[in-house]
């Protein structure tokens, strides 16, 4: 993991009066201005309305924004823009975009990194933080413990390349220690910055996480998508040589995946009562008939959303021994232990229902004869945890009469009894009602019993066709990387503007085989420009862009599925009248620059690194590989048997390699 630490020279109060813009509204239409150029154009506009920030190393910028939370709340988040010279950086490459299939694409000059800092510096005047800039990408990493949680619990770090691709590192909501702002809050402000600044593509990797669950296995069987969906992000680049069809193909399998085959008599392990129990529990809460997986995930997914944090009006349950610790608590804690025990198995003969303080009091009292202590323990009992058992206490509305019941936590689909509406001794039907917490427990349930345990099927399940869930479970977590293209409707007629035509370029150097360098480019020129007019901006843009052409000289233009013959035109020409702007008309600069002996142009290299797995990948995915010591092919780890905490060998041989060895003649001596 390659980082940068910022040190911020002089971090001086701000002044009376300088400007603070909206969490919510910052980066809408407006806010802080309209913004209608090129990325490079909007980005420096964006910039302006900042805060210049001091720092101390070569090759950095920093300015940033205070972000109030709310007119009512004197919280302020602090963003963060760093400004990074590749040049002169020690991390020129993105391990980013050749995880995401940009490999191909060349070194920008600059990449922009947008911080919100972790939840200890956000709110305060921080005199540094650091953020990291190409990735994990080793474990021989020379990065602090303390150092790597930093830049984990940012609550957001984005970066954008100067050609306008870029991807969100990482985002940190309520789950990932965030006490002001949720993941829907941050999400909302990264796809706010990057559709004013007009990006072009975002990738991110998708590691999102739901208490103990992936967000993506859980969103995709209730949805049929992954979380980040809803912004735009879609799949993009799969591991292990998964493809979109394959990623389709086994979302709809796993949705689809009929839960008759989960419940006896087909499904028999030992968990599968629990499993009929639960999907008969959520069942009785629709009126839509539950018959697959899909189906029970979105109902308690939705369920979720409707349900209140806790059903009884209380704190968190504590442990009984914290009652003792009152002032007017005058009882030995064998006592009150010995009290608290007899009033739960009162409340355990009473099957679950609610009972009123009275009829505990009076049937605790055979045992215990000391009324003040069982008044004590009444008392500061109410949702407090014994043994297995919540003592759960509420007023019930039409009697106004304190009542206790026990809610069981041993079970992973505990039932709670709602208070009755009338005296409980009526042989009225049990009404059940599910809290926030308990559902979630049937979520992990779940989530642990058919989609991760069955990786490893117990030895006592009999159903075949329960094989094919684990398959389907790989392939969704392998599919990690996720692209948003923002660029996507850029030559749409709600888009067109009659003074400008926007040309997808490419640069090519004389020289080089002829090679079309990536990425293709979006050029906007006045409608009037000429060939040669287009010469000079496309040579401008490609030096202020990319590295390896800062020495760039256009020398040609050279018009594909142009109106004309095709070829080199005369610079005085009309672009307008060469081009077929709305049919994918492409122009390719030809040009020369002087580029060093080995120096780096690519996110990937130069090339030297070939990768060929047995699972079919032909280029890196950010999973870890191995090369082979004789052919130097890479491979996954994971393909080739070496799991994540093992050791590589000193010498590692591909399959095919030691196959040819074998074949090899024995020598003689």
């Amino acid at each position: 993991m390659g980082k940068i630490h910022i040190n911020l020279v002089s971090l001086k109060k701000r002044k009376r009066g300088e400007r603070i813009f909206q969490f919510e509204s910052f980066c809408k239409p407006g806010h802080p201005a309209h913004f209608d150029g090129s990325f490079q154009e909007n980005i420096r506009v964006l910039l302006r309305f900042g805060h210049h920030e001091v720092i101390a190393q070569e090759g950095l910028k920093c300015w940033s924004f205070l972000l109030e939370l709310s007119h009512s709340s004197a919280k302020k988040l602090k963003l963060f823009v760093v400004e990074e010279i590749v040049g002169i950086s020690p991390h020129r490459q993105c391990y980013y975009c050749r995880s995401v299939g940009w490999g191909n694409h060349m070194i920008c000059n600059k990449r922009f990194h947008f911080v919100l800092p972790s939840k200890e510096l956000a709110f305060e005047e921080a005199e540094s933080f650091i953020i990291e800039v190409n990735g994990i990408d080793s474990e021989n990493s020379k990065i602090s413990t303390k150092q790597r949680m930093e830049i984990e619990n940012h609550l957001m770090h984005g970066v954008l390349h100067l050609n306008g691709f870029g991807h969100l590192i990482s985002i940190n909501g309520f789950e990932g220690g965030s006490e002001f702002v949720s993941g829907h809050q941050i999400m909302g402000l990264w796809d706010r910055i990057c559709t004013l600044l007009q990006v072009r593509q975002i990738s991110l990797i998708d590691a999102a996480t739901k208490g103990r669950m992936e967000l993506r296995l859980i969103n995709g069987l209730a949805y049929g998508e992954p979380w980040f969906e809803r912004w735009g992000y879609k799949f993009g680049h799969g591991s292990y040589g998964i493809t979109e069809q394959m990623y389709q193909r086994s979302l709809q399998a796993l949705r689809a995946f009929p839960l008759a085959l989960l419940i006896p008599p087909l499904y028999r392990t030992i968990f599968d009562v629990d499993i009929l129990t639960i999907t008969t529990k959520y069942q009785s809460t629709t009126s839509k008939v539950l018959k697959s997986l899909g189906d029970l995930f979105h109902c308690m997914m939705e369920l979720k959303a409707k349900l209140s944090h806790e059903v009884f009006p209380t704190t968190t349950a504590m442990e009984f021994h914290s009652i003792m610790k009152g002032a007017s608590c005058r009882w030995s804690v064998k006592r009150v232990e010995m009290a608290a025990q007899v009033i739960v198995q009162e409340l355990r003969r009473s099957e679950h229902r609610w009972v009123s303080r009275q009829e505990v009091r009076d049937a605790a009292r055979a045992y215990i004869g000391d009324t003040g202590l069982l008044d004590y323990v009444l008392k500061h009992l109410g949702n407090h945890i014994i043994g297995n058992y919540i003592v759960r206490r509420t007023v019930n509305p039409i009697t106004k009469v304190l009542e206790y019941c026990l809610q069981d936590i041993s079970s992973p689909f505990p039932y709670i009894l709602t208070a009755s509406a009338s005296n409980t001794h009526q042989n009225n039907p049990t009404r059940f009602q599910i809290t926030r917490l308990q559902l979630k427990e049937d979520i992990l349930y779940l989530y642990k019993q058919i989609l991760i345990m069955a990786e490893q099927p117990h030895p006592i399940s009999t159903s075949p066709v329960s094989s094919a869930i684990p398959v389907a479970v790989n392939i969704l977590l392998d599919t990690k990387h996720l692209i948003k293209d923002y660029n996507m409707n850029f030559s749409q007629p709600t888009n067109f503007d009659p003074e400008h035509i926007k040309l997808t370029c490419v640069a090519r150097l004389r020289g080089h085989l002829h090679t079309e360098l990536q990425p293709k480019e979006i050029l906007r020129i006045p409608t009037n420009s000429t060939i040669g007019d287009l010469k000079r901006v496309a040579e401008r843009y490609y030096k202020s862009t990319y590295w390896v052409l800062r020495n760039f000289v256009a020398d040609a233009v050279v018009l594909e599925n142009a109106n004309a013959s095709g070829g080199e035109d005369c610079e005085g020409d009309l672009v307008a009248g060469l081009v077929e702007i709305t049919n994918g008309g492409v122009v390719v600069v030809e040009g020369s620059g002087n580029c060093v002996d080995g120096e780096i142009t690519f996110e990937c290299g130069n090339g030297e690194e070939v990768v060929d797995c047995l699972c079919g990948a032909k280029e890196e995915d950010g999973e870890r590989m191995v090369s082979c010591d004789i052919c130097e092919v890479w491979q996954h780890r994971r393909c080739v048997r070496i799991q994540n905490g093992d050791e590589v060998p000193c010498v590692f041989l591909c399959g095919r390699c030691e196959s040819q060895i074998v074949k090899l003649p024995l020598m003689q001596y």
